[in-house]
């Protein structure tokens, strides 16, 4: 599927690439079967520490 160019300038959000350097990292040291499900549990994680905050 083609996507036609477009002047629109993508911002990557603050904080972006550090989570998945984080997730890249982790699935290198973990070399998990189902990296779905090992970035959705990776991602609740995260999660559970930021609510506790």
């Amino acid at each position: 599927m083609a996507v036609p160019y477009s002047n629109t300038k993508l911002r990557v959000p603050k904080g972006f690439q550090n989570i998945l350097e984080g997730l890249a990292r982790e699935c290198l040291r973990s070399q998990p079967d189902d990296i779905f499900e090992f970035g959705a549990k990776y991602f609740e994680q995260l999660l559970q520490v930021r609510e506790r905050k």
